[in-house]
């Protein structure tokens, strides 16, 4: 199952993981986070734990976008859930100087080399 994990703000009607969702309905899934304006690291990632336990880990694609790419991160972090693999596009730079104080606790990720050996 692909599971779509979007960032801020969501994905509109016309953004790429909608569309997905729109063409392919039986194949994608999509984690719907109860704030998407002030993502916050710890209740974006319980949920995604939360909508996720209903399915076989070892057979989800997560695709990120964004800060939704952090919080699969940070999921994994917290989890370890081994899965089939991931699909990160445009992920939020969160670790620099100016980014929006509003997002919180989504800071400091893992470095690649340490996560995506991991994931398979």
């Amino acid at each position: 199952m692909n599971i779509n994990i979007p960032g801020l703000h969501n994905s509109d009607e016309n953004h790429w993981q909608t569309i997905w969702e729109n063409d392919h309905p039986s194949k994608f899934y999509r984690v719907i986070q109860s704030d998407w304006e002030k993502p916050d690291c710890v209740e974006w990632i319980s949920k995604m734990e939360e909508e996720l336990k209903q399915f076989d880990y070892k057979q989800l694609i997560l695709i990120g976008h964004s800060v939704g790419c952090v919080t699969i991160i940070k999921w994994f972090e917290m989890y370890g859930h081994a899965i089939k693999g991931a699909l990160f596009v445009a992920p939020s730079d969160v670790d620099s100087p100016g980014y929006p104080s509003y997002i919180t606790g989504l800071t400091r990720c893992l470095q690649a080399n340490y996560l995506f050996p991991l994931l398979w």
